[in-house]
C-alpha cells in the first residue's frame, strides 16, 4: 500500500505498524480510517485495509463507543494529544475489557495537523494492577471484588492503607481515574455482561450490579452509553454481534 498525506510518504513506517499486535489506526480530519493495521483490521470484525478505509467508528461499534471515539478525536483535531489514557472498552463479542488508549495528531510538513494516530493496547486481567503501586493495587482488587456491594471511600482508603485524599489522589495518577469512576465502570462492565449473556431481569441486574433499584440503574446506565439497559439487551443478536 502507498499513502501519501501532504507529500510526506508513510508507507515504511506504516509497513512497520502492521506487525504490530496492539490495535492501531490512521484516521484523516473528518474521523474516516485511512490505515489500519491487523490487530485493528480483526478487532472492527473486518479482513482487509479496503474493508475499512473511507468509513468511522460509526460503522463499526456499538453507537455510544462511536460517540466517545468522535469526542476524543475532536480533541486531538485541536492539537490536544490523548496519551495513555485507560478506558473500558465493549467490543470482541459481549464483553468488555480494559485498554491503554493514545491517540496524537498527525501534521503535515507545514505543521498542519490532517488526521490522527491512535494506539489501543488492550491489558490483561492484571493489566491495572500491573501499572499500580502496591496501595492502589490493594484498592483495585477489593473494589474488583466487592463491586456489587455499597462501597465507602474510607473504608476503601483504610484497605490501602492512605487517607482518603492521598488514595484518590494516587488513583487519579496512576489509574487515569477516580475510585469512585473505576467503581462505576466495573458495574457498567458486568452489566453489559449480564445483559447479554443472561435473561435475568433489568431490575435483578441493577441489584447484582450495586445499583439501589431499576429507576437509578437505568439513569446511570443510560449517562454511560446513551442507550436503556433493555435497548441495550434487544441490540444483541444470539452470536453477540451488536446492531447497528
Amino acid at each position: 500500500m502507498s499513502l501519501l498525506l501532504n507529500g510526506f510518504d508513510y508507507t515504511p513506517f506504516l509497513t512497520l505498524l502492521a506487525g504490530v499486535g496492539d490495535y492501531v489506526y490512521l484516521k484523516n480530519l473528518e474521523g474516516k480510517f485511512i490505515f489500519s493495521n491487523p490487530a485493528h483490521l480483526r478487532l472492527m470484525g473486518v479482513h482487509h485495509l479496503d474493508e475499512i478505509e473511507g468509513k468511522s467508528d460509526f460503522d463499526f461499534v456499538p453507537l455510544f463507543l462511536a460517540l466517545r471515539f468522535q469526542s476524543q478525536d475532536r480533541e486531538v483535531f485541536k492539537g490536544r494529544s490523548l496519551v495513555r489514557q485507560v478506558e473500558l472498552l465493549s467490543k470482541e463479542g459481549n464483553h468488555s475489557f480494559w485498554h491503554l488508549t493514545t491517540k496524537l495528531p498527525l501534521r503535515s510538513l507545514e505543521g498542519k495537523i490532517v488526521g490522527l494516530i491512535g494506539y489501543t493496547r488492550k491489558l490483561g486481567p492484571e493489566g491495572l494492577l500491573s501499572m499500580a503501586s502496591m496501595e492502589v493495587a490493594r484498592s483495585l482488587r477489593y473494589l474488583q471484588e466487592n463491586f456489587a456491594e455499597k462501597i465507602k471511600m474510607k473504608e476503601l482508603a483504610k484497605i490501602a492503607c492512605l487517607s482518603v485524599s492521598a488514595l484518590e489522589r494516587r488513583f487519579h495518577k496512576e489509574i487515569g481515574m477516580t475510585p469512585s469512576t473505576y467503581l462505576k465502570n466495573l458495574r457498567m462492565n458486568e452489566a453489559c455482561r449480564l445483559l447479554s449473556e443472561t435473561q435475568e431481569s433489568i431490575s435483578k441486574i441493577a441489584l447484582d450490579c450495586g445499583a439501589c433499584d431499576q429507576a437509578y440503574f437505568t439513569v446511570e446506565f443510560r449517562k454511560q452509553f446513551q442507550i436503556t439497559p433493555l435497548q441495550y439487551r434487544k441490540g444483541f443478536l444470539g452470536n453477540g454481534e451488536f446492531l447497528r
